[in-house]
């Protein structure tokens, strides 16, 4: 059920224009949603910013595996599929040795969709990846510094890279989010 507010705009949009006025919209019965105020989150105590600047958390104790990946070679659609089936955001990028080149997002493949659409079987994995920074971080790294990379770059996931250039994880924004809020 949507807030009443949101239900008074909805009603009030298609007939005379937008308005939030809870009652001016025929669907809106009960009072206006409104965000509790500080008072009320005081209850279970204030408010604080967790500090994670001297925990040591590498990035291999936080990284997901196993890695989805896709060939550099395979069709923007394959991929997409890929995506959309396992419910993940990311997938690393690799070439025919196995290497990791970077990870391609769904965000960069819904962002290609309108300008390639017709021919997402035809465009392939790598030409989407020319936009996207080859970024890796290493599993003995701290998850300070996966994050901050993450800042730096603006993305959302980093492949983790061992001392073999071998693809051993990925670390992503959700990664980063869930070990803060620990």
């Amino acid at each position: 059920m949507l807030p009443c507010s949101l239900l008074a705009l909805v009603g009030t949009v298609a007939s005379s224009g937008p308005s939030l006025d809870p009652s001016a919209g025929p669907l809106c019965t009960n009072p206006p949603y409104q965000l509790p105020s500080s008072r009320h989150l005081e209850i279970n105590g204030p408010m604080t910013t967790p500090r994670r600047t001297a925990d040591k958390t590498m990035v291999r104790e936080l990284m997901s595996v196993p890695v989805l990946t896709a060939a550099v070679t395979d069709s923007l659609w394959d991929a997409w599929q890929l995506l959309v089936i396992s419910g993940l955001r990311h997938l690393a990028v690799v070439d025919s040795g196995g290497n990791c080149l970077g990870v391609l997002s769904d965000r960069t493949v819904l962002a290609d969709m309108p300008r390639t659409f017709e021919h997402l079987g035809e465009t392939t994995v790598g030409s989407a990846m020319e936009r996207v920074p080859r970024l890796a971080i290493a599993p003995d790294k701290t998850a300070q510094e996966a994050a901050a990379l993450m800042s730096l770059h603006m993305v959302d996931a980093v492949p983790v890279i061992n001392d073999e250039d071998r693809l051993v994880g990925i670390v992503t924004s959700t990664d980063i989010v869930h070990w803060v809020g620990q």
